[in-house]
């Protein structure tokens, strides 16, 4: 058997991980594996990655930023299409993924026309989010994070969605944006 560095997408494209390619790149392929991945490693009730962005996305609206920042907020996390959502701890110690997420991103970006001007904001909201799903998904209510203790608490409706709804809601706010 020979294995080489492409996986096939849902669309029945390969995407190279060495020489990834903007025609690689479809946003059904994005929601459809978002959708499918689980943050946290798994380690919390099933909640996708494709939920987190549309939230991300809402709390963008609800902080009346542009369309572009809206539309960078629903797609941060776009890049884990390819790669999966590896839990924050583990990424830190792997230099060469973080690497390869970067390139991925950049691809990514490119081919669906994402601008990333506004990067500071957008990770503030990501971290206001981490800090709602660790409200809301993880019963140690007395576990420190460090990394969001300073963050505001925001009011988010998280539901636990089916891959099915949260493929849904991402395209659905991807297509309002576009």
């Amino acid at each position: 058997m020979i294995v080489d560095t492409s996986i096939l997408t849902r669309s029945g494209i390969y995407f190279d991980y060495v020489k990834p390619t903007a025609h690689m790149i479809k946003i059904e392929d994005i929601a459809k594996a978002l959708s499918n991945t689980c943050r946290f490693g798994g380690h919390s009730r099933f909640y996708s990655v494709a939920e987190h962005s549309v939230h991300c996305a809402q709390l963008a609206v609800d902080m009346e930023l542009n369309n572009e920042s809206v539309l960078y907020a629903l797609m941060h996390d776009a890049q884990e299409a390819y790669i999966g959502d590896m839990p924050k701890p583990l990424k830190m110690i792997m230099p060469e993924f973080q690497a390869l997420e970067e390139r991925i991103e950049r691809v990514v970006y490119a081919a669906l026309g994402v601008v990333t001007t506004d990067s500071r904001t957008i990770k503030r909201i990501d971290m206001m989010m981490l800090k709602a799903e660790k409200l809301y998904l993880f019963s140690d209510d007395k576990q420190v994070w460090p990394c969001i203790a300073s963050i505001p608490e925001v009011m988010i409706d998280i539901k636990c969605w089916t891959p099915e709804r949260a493929e849904t809601e991402f395209m659905g706010v991807w297509n309002e944006l576009r």
